[in-house]
């Protein structure tokens, strides 16, 4: 390993992992300073504003990053983000008009929805950063903004009490960042003029809607709880699902600095090298996997107990199953991202069609009639589907490219 891969690593998996739990430090700032139910309200609009987030980064920076087609630029992301971030703040408002919220709650959706739209623009500039193999600078990006975001808002809300105020500094911070720092980033990288290309929200189509369901999958049991329990539920369920996260993240910062080298890999036909390194990353996944669901047994419940101040040791179980769910999801972000290098989009969506289906009865039907622990199971159930289906599909493709059938053709 050359020492440039070594730094895009290290930087690529500090800044994800500061920024991925950004989330957390949020919620236990909101939790001890506001109080679980409205620690409840944060945790729904901050879900739905990640879930937003998927209309304003359309394909995703995998896609981008993976995009071989010479007929579209790097510029022509960066134009084609202005009016998917329009259409971002778009749905949110015909989302709440539809919702009877207090005003509160619908100043929390828009400011926290504004602030993740800063973060979709910010992500094609680290798509471009990225191709450049300029992937630490990325990393040294969302650590910044993680640390000066989470300061922002905790010292803010401390002072204050005032959550909006205090949330409405995460935009401001943002901002900054995009236009003194990631900006400036980009001069290292040659970049043409920008102009509007309808390709890329043909040729991107499938992976914004396998994305766009994958994060419906992810929030359906905060949207189910919004729709038949209290807030304050919602707070506990946020809490014993923020640890989730760490498995997702997992499979993206160890995916991520690998992306290039699987696409040259998979471009140059040398399959066997390419299955080599994704086994790899399979069994390492799996590694991390069995030693978070022994430490969630153990020490999961008193941990958060102690960093929460909230009574949490009912919940055990339905925080080990969600745990475990979170395994199943980050080994589907790793398939899914070996099907994207493939350019196999389109069967993807069938998968997330399917388990979204499914999602959709599993996750109001067990909430309804069984709280939060239905809430988690429903999330299991729904990632177990997910990667079921994703190996059953990639060794489905795998075998065909072996046989050299469908070499390089994008479906």
């Amino acid at each position: 390993m050359n020492n440039n891969i070594k730094k895009n690593i290290l930087w690529n998996t500090i800044g994800s992992l500061i920024n991925a739990f950004t989330s957390l430090f949020f919620l236990i700032a909101v939790t001890r300073i506001n109080g679980v139910k409205i620690a409840g309200i944060f945790s729904f609009a901050f879900s739905l504003a990640c879930f937003f987030q998927v209309i304003g980064t359309y394909s995703g920076r995998s896609y981008q990053v993976t995009e071989n087609n010479k007929e579209v630029k790097d510029s022509d992301y960066v134009t084609s983000r202005y009016i998917t971030c329009s259409l971002m703040m778009l749905v949110t408002l015909i989302y709440v008009l539809f919702k009877s919220y207090s005003s509160f709650k619908v100043s929390l959706i828009f400011i926290l929805v504004s602030y993740k739209l800063v973060e979709a623009f910010a992500e094609v500039l680290y798509g471009i950063l990225q191709k450049n193999d300029y992937l630490d600078k990325v990393g040294k990006s969302l650590l910044l903004k993680g640390i000066f975001g989470t300061l922002g808002l905790v010292l803010i809300d401390a002072i204050t009490n005032n959550l909006i105020l205090a949330s409405l500094s995460l935009i401001l911070i943002n901002i900054l960042f995009v236009l003194f720092y990631d900006l400036k980033n980009l001069k290292s990288c040659k970049i043409e003029k920008g102009k509007f290309n309808y390709k890329i929200f043909r040729y991107g189509f499938y992976a914004f809607c396998y994305a766009f369901l994958t994060f419906y999958l992810v929030q359906a049991p905060k949207l189910a709880i919004d729709n038949y329990l209290s807030s304050t539920k919602q707070g506990v369920f946020g809490v014993i699902a923020m640890p989730a996260t760490f498995m997702a993240l997992c499979s993206m910062f160890i995916v991520h600095p690998y992306l290039n080298k699987l696409t040259k890999l998979y471009n140059d036909k040398n399959l066997k090298d390419f299955n080599k390194l994704f086994r790899k990353l399979v069994y390492f996944l799996l590694g991390i996997g069995v030693f978070v669901v022994i430490a969630a047994y153990f020490l999961g419940i008193p941990v958060l107990e102690l960093v929460y101040s909230i009574k949490l040791k009912k919940y055990l179980y339905s925080f080990l199953v969600i745990i475990c769910g979170s395994i199943f999801y980050s080994l589907s972000i790793l398939f899914q991202n070996a099907l994207t290098v493939f350019r196999k989009t389109g069967i993807q969506l069938v998968i997330y069609l399917i388990d979204s289906g499914l999602t959709l009865f599993l996750s109001n039907y067990l909430t309804k009639h069984h709280g939060i622990f239905g809430a988690s199971l429903s999330y299991t159930v729904s990632m177990l589907t997910l990667a079921i289906l994703y190996v059953i599909i990639y060794i489905y493709e795998n075998s065909k490219i072996k046989k050299g059938l469908n070499y390089g053709k994008e479906e």
